[in-house]
């Protein structure tokens, strides 16, 4: 007997086609209605098994993304790794699909966006991919939704050394605000291009961003954040806040540091003293813990794409 499907072939034409798709209708109502209880309970945690960072605004610091929370949250967890999501995203890949990395981007009034890039350029362990983006408030030009470019899913562009596009690439490029209701799923593809602007309203642009690996490349959420967490700490000062592997994030940092993964209080409360790595450290350690109980090592391998991956690992066991 046949599984009964999520998508029609109409739905996965779109997304071959445009390397985007948008299901207003893929969560249940009372789902949806408990997003933005679940964001909020995230946001006020201070479980040190979450990443929280933060970003500085013209009101002062405030979260700017939380991650890490499938393995904490009881109700996220089950919705991210399982169920109605999970289901679409396997359709559109083509094969199953393992949860890679989750986090939710706050966006507060007066939030920084994000520069136009490919996802593809930060995800090094896996070679096929794709995100679940859910709006947890409504997302409007105004407080900066994100926009795509339809059809150029096929390729990676040049990027500018960070991992963004340049300018030019930038400017030669069509690109589509989506517009989406609390509680809208949008999928897009790892080499879509993407970005968003600044949130200028009064409210807050809060959304899921799930990104799914195929199964048949393995579990390496553990390994993913591992290795995030190091290249946070080779970029713990500078100008603007850093929450990712590379340069995309436009969000001012606030002061030495304090964005990359303290507890809200801890950031808003001591901005002057040095950052603690606290919280990245009992990630780390449980992602090396998790590893070894699988018999994987922290760098697996066989999925290293470039050069560059592969010299990293050596340091990585000389180290």
């Amino acid at each position: 007997m046949t599984a009964e499907r999520t998508l029609n072939a109409a739905a996965v034409a779109a997304w071959q086609r445009d390397g985007f798709l948008h299901l207003p209708d893929l969560l249940d109502r009372d789902v949806r209605e408990r997003l933005s209880r679940w964001a909020d309970e995230i946001a006020a945690s201070d479980d040190d098994r979450l990443l929280q960072h933060h970003e500085m605004t013209d009101h002062g610091p405030v979260l700017a993304r939380s991650e890490h929370f499938a393995t904490v949250h009881p109700e996220l967890g089950p919705l991210v790794s399982d169920g109605p999501i999970v289901r679409a995203g396997g359709e559109l890949l083509g094969e199953p699909i393992v949860l890679y990395k989750e986090k939710i981007n706050h966006k507060l009034p007066g939030g920084a966006g994000f520069a136009p890039h490919q996802d593809a350029t930060a995800y090094r362990f896996v070679s096929t991919h794709l995100t679940c983006m859910v709006a947890i408030d409504d997302s409007t030009i105004e407080n900066g939704c994100l926009e795509v470019v339809a059809g150029q899913h096929h390729e990676l562009f040049i990027d500018d050394g960070d991992g963004c596009l340049p300018q030019p690439t930038e400017s030669a490029l069509e690109w589509k605000p989506i517009e989406m209701r609390a509680g809208d799923v949008l999928w897009f593809h790892s080499r879509t291009p993407h970005r968003s602007g600044a949130n200028t309203s009064h409210s807050a642009r809060r959304a899921l961003f799930l990104t799914y690996n195929a199964s048949a490349e393995g579990d390496l959420r553990s390994a993913y954040y591992a290795d995030k967490i190091d290249q946070l700490h080779n970029h713990a000062n500078g100008a603007r806040a850093r929450v990712s592997t590379i340069g995309h994030f436009l969000g001012r940092a606030v002061a030495h540091g304090a964005s990359l993964g303290e507890t809200s209080s801890n950031a808003l409360s001591n901005q002057e003293s040095p950052i603690t790595m606290t919280d990245e450290v009992g990630i780390a350690d449980q992602a090396q813990s998790d590893q070894a109980d699988a018999g994987a090592g922290s760098v697996p391998w066989m999925l290293l794409r470039t050069a560059a991956d592969v010299a990293n690992a050596i340091i990585d066991l000389y180290e």
